[in-house]
Order: structure tokens, then sequence, then C-alpha cells
């Protein structure tokens, strides 16, 4: 058992039901566990580490909903600085095609600093891009997010579409390799089920958990959304996606799957405890 002992500290938030705040407070956390706070003086005698935090505000680790940390070697491409969606995608999806598993460490250990370094203790990266295939990247993004020490949910995604008309678009500009962007293949499920197994705790505390979701809802492959769900029901994993119904996209559902964005939610059994969606107004369907 190891304990740290924070002292003197001017005020902690405890972000609790009652919506505390503490002046001149101390925690003592045992085993990576908060054991109490409370206000100066301390009753506790010891610890394994003492420290003291006068002129330092206390709250706890943030929360990162959503994040793509292999884009973080691609923020400063000029071509993608104030362009709308689909243009920063044409001008990132030509540099994210040439990742390897060096640039996917690196993207992935900055990406965990920079969270760190803002406050946030835990991160749900919505990594849908592996080229190669998804094994290596995946274990590299791992590693470099272990060694930084935050809390991952990791989105085992996919790409078996591309948004937009950017296929068209990126076919001059890319050729053949446009199509390599794509999961567009057989044993996709079955590779997203290995990296499951092999990555996936479940435990209470654990580190690094696993949510499946590909990069949007995908209408022109349902069987992708429900064999998901079903994955998530199996491992108990979480569901996440980007869902931001235009509409267009409805128009689309409609042509597609004979049913509005929501509707189809629901009958693949992505709306449940555990899913999430990104950048999704309220109440939209």
């Amino acid at each position: 058992m190891t304990s740290v002992l924070l002292r003197h500290i001017p005020w902690l938030y405890t972000c609790n039901d009652r919506d505390e705040l503490i002046e001149q407070a101390y925690v003592h956390v045992v085993d990576d566990l908060v054991a109490a706070i409370g206000r100066e003086p301390c009753p506790i005698a010891g610890a394994d580490a003492v420290h003291d935090l006068t002129g330092c505000i206390v709250v706890p680790g943030l929360i990162n909903l959503h994040h793509h940390f292999f884009q973080s070697v691609t923020r400063a491409i000029p071509l993608g600085q104030r362009a709308t969606a689909l243009d920063w995608l044409y001008a990132s999806y030509p540099i994210w095609a040439e990742l390897d598993e060096d640039a996917m460490y690196w993207s992935c250990l900055t990406a965990s600093a920079e969270l760190l370094l803002s406050g946030a203790t835990t991160s749900a990266d919505h990594s849908y891009y592996h080229p190669g295939g998804g094994d290596t990247m995946i274990a590299q993004q791992v590693r470099a997010v272990a060694e930084a020490g935050l809390r991952l949910h990791l989105v085992r995604g996919c790409m078996p579409t591309i948004e937009g008309d950017l296929e068209a678009r990126l076919q001059p500009v890319m050729g053949e390799r446009v199509r390599a962007l794509l999961d567009d293949d057989e044993d996709l499920v079955a590779r997203v089920e290995r990296d499951v197994r092999r990555h996936h705790d479940s435990a209470p505390r654990a580190m690094l958990r696993l949510a499946l979701g590909p990069t949007g809802v995908t209408y022109a492959r349902p069987d992708y959304m429900r064999a998901f769900a079903a994955l998530g029901e199996t491992y108990g994993c979480g569901l996440h996606t980007h869902y931001l119904p235009r509409e267009q996209e409805r128009r689309r559902a409609l042509d597609l799957v004979g049913m509005s964005p929501l509707a189809f939610l629901r009958a693949s059994g992505w709306l449940r405890p555990g899913s999430w969606f990104a950048h999704c107004p309220r109440a939209v369907g």
C-alpha cells in the first residue's frame, strides 16, 4: 500500500453533489484512490510522500470526451487553416495516408501531454483511421498513452465510408491510393474484435478500455453498425461515433435504410447506456 498526502491547499474544489469548495484543505490518496479530504489541520500523521500545495488550486482531473490523437501531427497544415470541415479533410487525408507507426506514436504522445498539461487525466480518443489494418497502429497508440500516464478510453474505430464528395475530389490528388483510406473488407469486424480482446480492460480503475464505432453512421453499411453494437454488448464496450444529421444525411438515411438517422441508431442497438456521440445537437433525428 502506498499513500500520498497533499497539504495546505488554499482552495480544493470537490465537484461533489454539494458543489463544495474547501479552503485550507488536505487530500489523502491511498493506492491511487482518494481516501480522505478535509480542512487543515490534517489529522493524518504521515504518508509515503507529502506535498505542500501552498499557492495552488486543486480540482478533479478533467475528462475529455472526444479526440483524434493521430491528427496531432497535422494541426498546422496551412491549406487546412480556416477551412470548412470538408476542405480541411481534403487537405489532411493525403497526409494521413502516409502515417506510419513512428508518426502514430509521437502524435499520441503529443496529444496525451497536451491533455495532461491542460488538467485532463482521462480522454476518449476516436481512433478511426488505421493504415495497414490497425493492429500495429493501435499498439503504438496504447504504448504512447501508457508512457504519458493518461487514462484512455480508446474508441477502436474504422472508416468504411468517406465524407461527402471527398472520394471524387481526392481521386486526382491520390489516385488509387484513395481507396486505401477506407476499411471495407470482410474481416474488419474480426480485426476489431481481436483488438478488443487484446486491449480492453473491464476491471475497476482500469487505465485502458475500448469503445467501438466508425467515423460516422454508416447507412451504406448498416451491418457494421449492428456488428459493433453486438460486440459492445458482448465485451462491455461503449459505442461512439460522429452524429450530426444534416438534411442531406436525413435524405441519405431514408434512401439507404428507409428510416430517419435516429430511428436507424435505435434499430441498430446504438441508443443504449454506454453510447455517446460527437458534435450532435440535442434531440436531432
